[in-house]
């Protein structure tokens, strides 16, 4: 009967003993002690570690690029802000010398109206620009203020143009 208990003893000890450390027991914490067990599972967490670690600088790299370049897209968009303000207001004081002009009668009618017409159509322009920076703006789109820029500067040379013409025909 000792025989028999003796061999159910040993049979559920062997049986304990399991490649997990976690559930082996006494027995299977030797055996993982023994057989490199314990080894190959700090080795896998410390490469799985290191994994990881290298995956967070690549992100905090990449997020810092990104951060640069929220930065520069939003200087650029208030430069564009600034130069819209200023086209309006250039084509506000080219209207009011339209005006002016009109009332002073240095240009015909006909003139006045052509010319306000072109400051109304720049004016329409001017608003365009600002609703595509706005949507450059919303969706941090660096080509799209490329673009606005380019046609804000486009507008500038019409707006001087216009002021030209006003003072080629006052005189």
């Amino acid at each position: 009967m000792k025989k028999i208990i003796l061999l159910a003893l040993a049979f559920s000890l062997v049986s304990c003993v399991s490649d997990d450390p976690r559930q082996g027991g006494f027995f299977g914490g030797v055996l993982g002690l023994s057989n490199g067990t314990y080894d190959k599972r700090i080795a896998d967490r410390q490469q799985s570690l290191a994994s990881v670690r290298n995956t967070q600088q690549e992100l905090q790299t990449e997020n810092a690029r990104l951060q640069r370049q929220k930065r520069a897209s939003i200087s650029e968009i208030k430069r564009a802000q600034r130069q819209l303000a200023s086209v309006r207001r250039e084509n506000r004081s080219i209207r009011n010398n339209i005006a002016e002009l009109r009332r002073s009668n240095k240009i015909t009618s006909q003139q006045a109206q052509k010319m306000s017409n072109d400051a109304r159509r720049l004016e329409q322009s001017i608003e365009t620009q600002s609703s595509r920076l706005s949507r450059a703006q919303r969706n941090n789109d660096a080509t799209e203020l490329a673009r606005v820029q380019a046609q804000i500067n486009a507008l500038r040379r019409q707006q001087k143009e216009q002021a030209r013409m006003a003072l080629i025909m006052a005189q």
